[in-house]
């Protein structure tokens, strides 16, 4: 799932983009996501590295087609959304949810980065260094700048003592108390913005 306007770079950012799909069943691939804002365009894609050749978006009557030239599908209210999609029989649908797992307090458990490749990093779990702040409108989502040195990046999101903890998969996928701390190489040095959902067990981190 790519949230950029048609025919972006998808090789800007460091990871998380395009999204991986949470479950496949069949010919049907669901993704739970979290529009950041109102009217936010989206389009599904059939690989990661480009918009081509597989692009899922809409027709001009509306129906969902595979074409470069579809148009977004538009989700038309901030929040948490399950999309479905069925790119044989070119089916769809976006239903809104209210996520019911719990969030994380800050206040009482502090959550950090540990990793290589960042300025600033290593894998004390009690380190403060890399401490992540909630979103003031969302606190499933937990975010910070962070400085990469160019070097193979790897990390786990933690609490004091690995209590709780997401290790940083594939793909951008950091499941709770699980993951497998994959290291991505060939990442560009410079400021990223970093930003774990708990809600959806995914990262991104965006190049600033």
């Amino acid at each position: 799932l790519a949230d950029l306007p048609l025919n972006s770079n998808l090789f800007n950012d460091a990871f998380g983009v395009p999204m991986l799909f949470h479950k496949k069943v069949g010919n049907v691939f669901t993704f739970k996501y979290y529009a950041d804002s109102n009217n936010k365009k989206i389009y599904l894609l059939g690989q990661d590295a480009s918009y081509e050749p597989h692009c899922f978006g809409l027709s001009g009557t509306g129906t969902l087609q595979n074409s470069t030239t579809s148009n977004p599908i538009v989700l038309p209210t901030k929040g948490y959304y399950e999309i479905t999609v069925n790119p044989i029989d070119l089916v769809y649908t976006v239903t809104p949810y209210t996520p019911t797992s719990a969030s994380i307090n800050l206040s009482t458990t502090p959550i950090t980065i540990c990793g290589n490749g960042m300025e600033n990093g290593g894998w004390d779990p009690n380190s403060t260094a890399l401490a992540l702040s909630a979103d003031p409108s969302n606190p499933y989502r937990l975010t910070r700048e962070i400085k990469l040195d160019g070097s193979g990046v790897a990390m786990t999101i933690t609490g004091n003592n690995w209590n709780p903890f997401w290790r940083l998969d594939n793909n951008g996928v950091t499941p709770y108390l699980g993951g497998g701390n994959a290291t991505y190489s060939g990442v560009s040095a410079g400021t990223y913005i970093f930003t774990l959902d708990t809600e959806l067990e995914r990262t991104t981190l965006i190049k600033k």
